[in-house]
């Protein structure tokens, strides 16, 4: 049984939710990754490395296969990209079912509107949050052509959508008008096997940086961009009293942006009043040493996946008031009002001053995370859908 999946851009060594399906895929099942070869998206790639090292390992390792397909044009700011040949591949493969991932992608569309594909069970996912959503003539365009075309043919063909967080399952329905029973569960989740409180590491992480034990250590780890705003816990943290922060240290992990480091990030440096540490991007798989070596995490705006990975690991966070927020951090930490940074500034200082808050939190966030955002449970029951799907299909075949 052989199951198509569609990404326009792929990785082998980030943490995305395809990585993972390849990962915990069932044994009986082949499974295919169609990809561009595009790596533009991912700050000093090395493109030839990544071809003829990294996919021949992750091939190896996970028993998958991975073909890549050149691009018409690419735009480095740009997710959407035209796949060359993609129509041609997919035919050529002859799957028992597609997975083409993301249902605001062209790879998507032009599946949907080519009718020799058809005789394939096809299903799809989003990722979009609200906090994507444009004001401009041309969101609202594209909307509009996304609902009256694309969307009318999913529900006529009755196309599976998945909803990769509680807050796009709205949008398909409400925004797109997917009809809510062709609307399925495959949350974007977190992977047990890799996230993990360990102590060890614990240990390993503060020596490194020469952070005591009896410190507390303020974790930051991702992009470092004026969308992310990793300053503002650097401004949130200034406004603590100078006593309650005596024995506090602010890590900051992730890819940095030097621009916004010079301009934004620096001139915050001098009035934190703590000790301050940058440590650049490390691999997906080396993040829960420093998740371990935290008290806690703050991630000041936006969503990240990190915050699943971050509660695996026992770790509490505070992040922005928002939909999805919410809904991932119902036992895990503690929410502040947008844009309000006397607030953030003061969850900050509740969980710096209370040990047990932090220790609770850790404890009920792992918890929750792992009983309904584990990856081998999800993938598992994503799977069973599909199966199930290729064998209503192979019935109507055979009547």
């Amino acid at each position: 049984m052989k199951i198509l999946h569609i990404e326009d851009r792929f990785h082998p060594d980030m943490g995305y939710q395809i990585n993972f399906f390849a990962r915990y895929h069932k044994p009986s099942i082949e499974f295919k990754i169609l990809t561009s070869d595009s790596v533009s998206i991912w700050q000093g790639a090395d493109a030839k490395k990544l071809f003829t090292v990294s996919d021949p390992e992750f091939e190896k390792k996970y028993k998958v296969s991975i073909t890549r397909l050149p691009i018409l044009m690419e735009k480095k700011s740009k997710y959407n990209v035209w796949i060359l040949g993609l129509i041609k591949q997919i035919r050529k493969e002859k799957p028992d079912a597609i997975f083409v991932h993301t249902v605001e992608m062209w790879s998507t569309m032009r599946i949907l509107l080519h009718p020799l594909l058809w005789k394939y069970p096809i299903v799809t996912d989003t990722h979009t949050l609200y906090n994507q959503f444009g004001d401009s003539s041309k969101f609202k365009l594209f909307i509009f052509l996304l609902r009256n075309i694309f969307i009318r043919i999913i529900n006529a063909r009755k196309i599976t959508v998945f909803y990769t967080a509680e807050e796009n399952r709205e949008i398909l329905e409400k925004t797109y008008g997917v009809r809510p029973y062709l609307i399925r569960s495959c949350l974007i989740g977190t992977d047990e096997d890799v996230y993990h409180f360990d102590a060890e590491a614990r240990a390993e992480i503060r020596k490194k940086l020469d952070i005591k034990e009896s410190a507390t250590l303020l974790l930051y780890a991702g992009k470092f961009n004026k969308l992310k705003k990793p300053h503002l816990v650097l401004e949130a943290v200034s406004k603590i009293n100078k006593e309650s922060k005596e024995n506090l240290h602010l890590v900051f992990v992730g890819p940095q942006n030097e621009e916004y480091i010079k301009t934004v990030f620096d001139q915050h440096l001098q009035t934190v009043g703590c000790k301050v540490h940058l440590v650049d991007a490390v691999r997906n798989t080396e993040l829960y040493k420093y998740y371990s070596a935290a008290d806690f995490a703050v991630f000041p705006k936006e969503n990240t996946l990190s915050a699943l990975d971050c509660q695996m690991c026992c770790l509490p966070l505070v992040m922005e008031n928002d939909f999805t927020n919410r809904e991932r951090l119902k036992k895990g930490g503690l929410v502040y009002q947008q844009d309000d940074i006397n607030d953030l500034s003061q969850k900050i200082s509740e969980l710096l001053e209370d040990e047990a808050l932090r220790k609770r939190l850790g404890k009920e966030g792992y918890e929750y995370i792992n009983s309904n955002y584990n990856y081998k449970q999800i993938i598992s029951n994503t799977e069973k859908h599909i199966i199930e799907l290729i064998e209503q299909k192979k019935r109507k075949l055979c009547k």
